[in-house]
Parts: structure tokens; C-alpha cells; sequence
């Protein structure tokens, strides 16, 4: 995969850092040059010392070829500026940072599905998000332990022909198949292309979400 993440802090230099070894293009923007001096010295992924929320930042870190988009740093507002800019330049995948639990309305209100905006962002979250098809956060739960949070059944995922009940870290509350909505049973069998609304810890997030995935 092609992807920016803006925000050269601890959680954009860890993911970046992971997802260069995995094989990804991976392309960091952070606006403090000397800090993206120090980072290029120790990655192999595409360093660009530059303001992530301006378009010219964007194009040159071609934005227009990029499978996904992180926001990653520690304000709301800048976050906010990136996702306005992936999703004018129809980003297929957009995930924000979101550092104060008021803000994540302001994220969900923006017109586009493909926006994921996840308090408490943790590197396991976002690479698991990353992977994943059909993944959003629906909304946060109090203060951001838990979320509600809405995730596809891939056509490899080992849920296939299984119950319900077999989503043991989170509570299942709805289903929807081929656009008929139904509250589930335990008993009630997943099939691929479901999509499942589950109220989960955040901390159990990249669990639920690898058990969704491949087998």
C-alpha cells in the first residue's frame, strides 16, 4: 500500500517504522524540520520536512496515488486540515487522530464514510484498521475506553458460518446483510459481506478487528 501519515510524533515514527518493514511505500510528513531530519536518518521510508495540512505538501508527497491517509498529530485542527485534503483528493482510506474526545463529532459530521476518526489512536489500531476492509468508529463511548464500532465480514474472514457468540471481546447490537437490518441472536450465523455493529474496549479493538480479517 501507498501510504501518508502526517505527524512525525511517537505514534507516526512507530507506524511508520513498522509499515516500511512490511513492504509498504510509506511517505512521513512532519512540519518541524529538524525533527524530520532525525527521522529520515533512521527510516528508509520517504521523509518530507513540510506543513502536512497545506495541498502543495500533499501533491508533492503524491497524494493522488495514496491507498490511505493518517492524521496523526497531537491537534484536532490539523487532523481536521488532512482529512479535508485526502478527501477532496478521494483518498480510499482516511484515518485521523483524534486527541480530545469533544472533537471526534467535528470528524464524523464531515460527508464521508471512508473517514475513521479513533480516540486514544494507538499504532495496533491503525495497522489493523490499515488492513482491514469496511472498518469504521461509529462513536465513542464516555471518556474513550470503549467504542462503537461498525466492521465488515471479509470474504477470508474465519467468522464465516460462525455464531455470533464467537465474538467474545465486544457486544454484537446489529447486522446488516444486503441492506436488511436485524438485532442478532447469539446463535445468529455471520456470512460474508455482514456488516457488524460491536460495542468494544478500544484496547480490544485490534483483536476484534484481526478476528474479522483473514484467516
Amino acid at each position: 500500500m501507498r501510504i501518508i501519515i502526517v505527524g512525525g510524533g511517537e505514534t507516526g515514527r512507530a507506524l511508520c517504522n513498522i509499515l516500511t518493514k512490511e513492504g509498504h511505500s510509506i511517505t512521513l510528513i512532519e512540519k518541524d524540520q529538524e525533527l524530520a531530519k532525525e527521522i529520515a536518518e533512521k527510516t528508509n521510508a520517504l521523509i518530507i520536512g513540510a506543513d502536512g495540512t497545506e495541498v502543495q505538501t500533499m501533491e508533492e508527497a503524491k497524494i493522488s496515488e495514496a491507498d490511505a491517509v493518517v492524521a496523526a498529530t497531537n491537534d484536532d485542527k490539523s487532523n481536521l486540515m488532512v482529512c479535508e485534503i485526502a478527501k477532496s483528493f478521494n483518498v480510499p482510506k482516511i484515518i485521523a487522530r483524534v486527541n480530545s474526545v469533544k472533537n471526534e463529532e467535528l470528524f464524523t459530521k464531515m460527508e464521508s464514510m471512508e473517514i475513521i476518526p479513533v480516540v486514544g489512536l494507538t499504532v495496533a489500531n491503525i495497522k489493523n484498521i490499515l488492513e482491514s476492509e469496511g472498518f469504521r468508529t461509529v462513536s465513542v463511548v464516555g471518556s474513550g475506553e470503549v467504542e462503537i464500532i461498525e466492521i465488515k465480514v471479509n470474504k477470508d474472514s474465519k467468522l464465516i458460518g460462525q455464531p455470533v457468540s464467537r465474538i467474545t471481546k465486544g457486544v454484537v447490537s446489529l447486522i446488516t446483510r444486503r441492506n436488511f437490518v436485524t438485532i442478532p441472536k447469539p446463535t445468529t450465523k455471520l456470512a460474508e459481506g455482514d456488516l457488524v455493529v460491536v460495542t468494544v474496549k478500544v484496547e480490544d479493538i485490534p483483536s476484534v478487528v484481526k478476528l474479522f480479517g483473514s484467516k
